[in-house]
């Protein structure tokens, strides 16, 4: 139930951004906001606290983010206090962001290497995964020291692991199996 809920409003704010044209605008200012709660524990204990009342909680949120934001995100945030749903942010920015990238046609992949790949290098792989999805691909690049060598790709349910780390393990299941 909850989870539908969170898809509800992230819909509805996602549609208020793009008739807006502002759909970067909002994911970026609700991560803002998400980080804020993540990293100031203050903070998050006043918006979490019962016995604020929803009044106070609001001004507290007019007052930070006024001018800062746009107004109609703003509204959407009092509506969060008002339903006493403001700390589902992070998970409806997760909705939100799901469901931009659905509308842009675009799956995020992960890439993990010892060293960074060169550009050309991280192209090619996009391609590839590309072609494959018929998607746009967006990869998070990772700097993993622990693989030793090589390069792991997830995009999707598909994994490549050429990594030395995972080359060592498969030699000693099978040099243990041996035994």
């Amino acid at each position: 139930m909850q989870e539908y809920l969170e898809k509800r409003y992230a819909l509805a704010l996602y549609e208020i951004a793009e008739k807006n044209n502002k759909v970067d605008e909002y994911l970026r200012d609700l991560t803002d906001i998400c980080d804020i709660f993540d990293e100031n524990k203050e903070f998050y204990e006043v918006i979490n606290h019962p016995k604020i009342n929803t009044a106070k909680k609001k001004q507290l949120f007019t007052d930070l983010f006024k001018g800062k934001i746009d107004e109609e995100l703003l509204s959407f945030m009092m509506i969060l206090i008002e339903k006493d749903r403001i700390l589902q942010l992070r998970e409806i920015l997760d909705q939100m962001e799901k469901i931009d990238l659905e509308r842009r046609n675009t799956i995020r992949g992960i890439v993990k290497t010892v060293v960074p790949l060169l550009d050309e290098e991280l192209e090619q792989l996009k391609a590839i995964f590309e072609k494959k999805y018929e998607k746009n691909i967006l990869f998070d690049t990772k700097i993993d020291k622990s693989l030793l060598g090589g390069v792991y790709v997830k995009v999707g349910n598909d994994i490549i692991d050429g990594t030395i780390k995972s080359k060592v393990e498969e030699m000693k299941e099978l040099m243990l199996k041996k035994e």
